[in-house]
C-alpha cells in the first residue's frame, strides 16, 4: 500500500476519533504528516486478519474494524508510562501489514507512535 493512501486513511481516522481536534487542525496535521507520523510495512508471512486483530485488542483499544477491508484503526497508551495515546491505522494487504499512527507530541518528544508500533509488533510476535 502506497504511502499517501495510507496518510489518507490515517486523516480520515483523525477526523472521525480526534476529538477536539477540528477539521482544520486536521488538514494542518496531514500538511506534515510525512515528518509528524511514524510508518511501518511487516510481511504478512500468513498471518491471518483474526490474528492481527487479536494483537491490536492485546495492545489497544480496536476503535474501529473493515472486514471488507481488512483495515483498523485503533488507540493505543503508549509514551512514558503509557500516559500519551497514538492513533493507528492498519491495513492488511496480501503481502504485507502497513500502518501509519500519530500521535500530538509535546516539547519533550516521548516517541509515542514509535513505541506503539513497537508494541504492535511484539503482540505479534515478531
Amino acid at each position: 500500500m502506497d504511502d499517501a493512501k495510507m496518510a489518507e486513511l490515517l486523516g480520515e481516522a483523525l477526523l472521525k476519533y480526534g476529538v477536539g481536534i477540528g477539521e482544520k487542525a486536521v488538514k494542518k496535521i496531514l500538511k506534515h504528516l510525512p515528518t509528524e507520523t511514524e510508518t511501518a510495512v511487516i510481511p504478512r508471512k500468513g498471518i491471518s486478519r483474526e490474528a492481527v486483530r487479536d494483537a491490536l485488542i492485546k495492545t489497544g483499544t480496536v476503535l474501529e474494524e473493515n472486514i471488507e477491508a481488512e483495515s483498523f484503526v485503533v488507540s493505543i497508551p503508549s509514551g512514558i508510562l503509557d500516559l500519551s495515546a497514538a492513533l493507528v491505522v492498519v491495513k492488511l494487504d496480501d503481502q504485507n501489514i502497513n500502518m501509519i499512527g500519530y500521535a500530538k507530541e509535546g516539547i519533550i518528544k516521548q516517541d509515542t507512535v514509535k513505541k506503539a508500533l513497537e508494541k504492535i509488533r511484539k503482540n505479534m510476535q515478531l
